[in-house]
């Protein structure tokens, strides 16, 4: 028993019955699959039902004769790879051409010799078992290639984010550092090279302190900033209040507020709520707060409000005192713009730009505009929904 008849479907396409009956009993016994038709229509009717892995065809048929069922069926994507093997007893030189031309594989002349018969039909089975295999190992090996080559892809779209975000943080780094440093290194001066009264000791220990901590700052925001821009899809959100968000806000800002001369204002109830990184969502707000307090008047109130309408919920923060030129308003959340100090209190470092990728995270939205006397006010914009939910999807 071959392998080939344990899994192999055949078509025997012929009009007499004798031979119908000696082929079915023969190849039967060899276990394979076989499927009768009597003429062309026949067979092209039944080839719309199965998809056999080989045919045995008559030439010499009432209606369609054979030459036209084989030029049918290579004529038709879905069987056109089917191997035709040709039955007849004609064995004219002329004919066996014919069939060639038409697409048949091979040619079996009648009266049948049953070993003949089984050889030519393995060799065939054989020769078409091997060609799906190759074309299934092309098929996988394309799959690899381009499997392989989204990969490379966004490796390398990997690699150049990292490469801008460090360019970029090389860049805020060596401008952003150099005040701090520039504080420190002149607090260390007088301290080593004069000698203090205890006020002035205590001025320079408070510039020192002051240098410290703005050094330190900026390193965790510049590193922040990094991590959201080669790792943002990857923070997780939560259903989190908004009130809670912005009481956490204020309290963290209150000691800067206290050593400005500002007081901020207790953050109306919005009684909605966000799904978003309740961490990363609160230091937006810090930074959006601390960086109207640094363009507010002493004595002055930082006012937040919250409106809801047509489905969207815009929160306000407003600041009286300092307003931002007009020209910068533009790149007011650009990274790099703080290589400009855009306000006469001196440059705002990251906050803003950091505020501005962390909503951009949640589908938020922040702008930035000046108000008619004097100071700015921050518009966060955030989607809501008829059951006053506000619903932010992580990107």
């Amino acid at each position: 028993m071959d392998k080939n008849s344990q899994q192999s479907l055949l078509l025997i396409v012929d009009d007499t019955p004798s031979n119908l009956d000696l082929l079915l009993a023969f190849l039967s016994r060899m276990n394979f699959g076989i499927v009768l038709a009597e003429d062309g229509e026949e067979a092209l009717d039944k080839l719309q039902i199965i998809q056999p892995d080989l045919i045995l065809l008559d030439i010499m048929m009432p209606g369609i004769d054979g030459f036209e069922t084989c030029l049918r069926i290579k004529a038709n994507p879905v069987t056109q790879e089917i191997p035709v093997i040709f039955m007849t007893a004609l064995d004219e030189s002329e004919f066996k051409l014919r069939g060639f031309q038409v697409g048949a594989v091979d040619y079996i002349t009648k009266p049948f010799q049953q070993q003949e018969v089984l050889a030519r039909i393995n060799t065939q089975l054989t020769l078409l078992h091997q060609t799906r295999l190759l074309q299934a190992s092309e098929r996988e090996l394309t799959r690899r290639v381009e499997e392989k080559t989204y990969l490379l892809a966004e490796a390398n779209k990997k690699l150049n984010l990292l490469d801008k975000a460090k360019n970029d943080f090389l860049s805020l780094i060596s401008h952003e550092l150099r005040t701090p440093l520039t504080g420190l290194l002149a607090s260390a001066d007088l301290f080593f090279d004069h000698h203090l009264s205890a006020e002035s000791h205590e001025k320079i220990k408070q510039a020192f302190k002051e240098s410290l901590d703005r050094l330190h700052e900026i390193v965790k925001q510049a590193l922040l900033l990094t991590e959201i821009q080669n790792a943002g899809d990857l923070f997780l959100a939560q259903k989190t209040p908004l009130d809670s968000l912005l009481e956490t806000a204020v309290v963290h800002c209150q000691e800067f507020a206290n050593f400005r001369h500002v007081t901020i204002q207790s953050p109306p109830q919005t009684h909605v709520w966000i799904e978003a990184d309740s961490q990363l969502f609160i230091q937006a707000l810090d930074a959006l707060i601390r960086t109207a307090i640094k363009f507010s008047h002493p004595q002055k109130i930082i006012e937040i409000g919250c409106q809801t309408e047509n489905h969207h919920c815009v929160l306000s923060i407003s600041a009286t005192g300092l307003s931002v030129p007009e020209e910068h308003i533009p790149e007011f959340f650009n990274v790099l713009s703080i290589v400009n100090p855009i306000t006469p209190g001196g440059d705002l470092g990251l906050e803003p730009p950091v505020a501005d990728q962390i909503l951009s995270l949640f589908n938020a939205q922040v702008e930035v505009q000046n108000k008619i006397n004097g100071g700015i006010i921050f518009d966060i914009y955030l989607s809501t929904y008829p059951d006053n939910e506000v619903r932010l999807v992580v990107n």
